[in-house]
């Protein structure tokens, strides 16, 4: 547990004193640690006297900074204390904390199709940061009415619960404007030569001519 009250203070004569500068004068001083007693033949050897400062905060509250003294902050909204790194750390995805001082998170509720919701990042401060679960195909658009928008032409979204679409190669485009991976048609235009008699070659579009558009599927 921190020691609040460090530097102690004697309640004779107001002397101040570290807790470690009161221990080193304890042993050395004023042999408040002889054992002369109780092993009559220990010798004990001052010089060879360590002391080191450790301090172990409540748990749920961590140091604000490393100094002599332990000043304990409880951890913030939207994290939580790790007991393994006694260290805040930020709520998961998909989960939240509305209160300082927690050991764990919440998980999202169920929201719209009862799904649980999804947060946008790690550290989400309460309830109103988990959205719907929007379908692949689709992202969640806070500004739009229809908040689960589709990701439009030429651009597409495998995964569930996601906040943005991701847009297709160059020259590709999707088949639907709720695709769920980069499966594509391109078209191609054929370019033939036509010669006329005492004019000069033009080149033209096969499909103005005598062919036509080709269409192929390309994964």
């Amino acid at each position: 547990m921190c020691i609040l009250s460090d530097p102690v203070i004697n309640s004779n004569n107001n002397e101040r004193s570290s807790v470690q500068r009161l221990l080193e004068k304890l042993i050395l001083e004023e042999d408040q640690f002889d054992v002369h007693d109780i092993l009559p033949n220990t010798v004990p050897d001052p010089a060879s006297l360590q002391l080191e400062s450790a301090y172990a905060c409540p748990i749920g509250q961590v140091r604000l900074t490393v100094t002599s003294h332990c000043s304990v902050v409880p951890c913030a909204v939207g994290t939580f204390f790790d007991k393994v790194t006694r260290s805040c750390i930020p709520c998961p995805l998909n989960s939240y904390q509305s209160e300082s001082g927690q050991l764990q998170c919440t998980p999202c509720p169920n929201i719209g199709r009862d799904e649980p919701g999804v947060t946008i990042a790690p550290g989400a401060r309460s309830a109103q940061d988990c959205k719907v679960r929007c379908p692949a195909g689709k992202y969640f658009d806070s500004k739009a009415e229809l908040q689960c928008t589709s990701c439009g032409h030429g651009f597409y979204q495998p995964n569930k619960g996601s906040f943005n679409c991701l847009l297709c190669g160059l020259g590709k485009t999707t088949r639907t404007t709720e695709a769920v991976s980069e499966k594509v048609r391109m078209t191609v235009t054929i370019i033939t030569r036509i010669v006329y008699p005492g004019l000069r070659d033009i080149g033209v579009p096969l499909s103005e001519t005598r062919g036509k558009r080709r269409e192929q599927d390309t994964g």
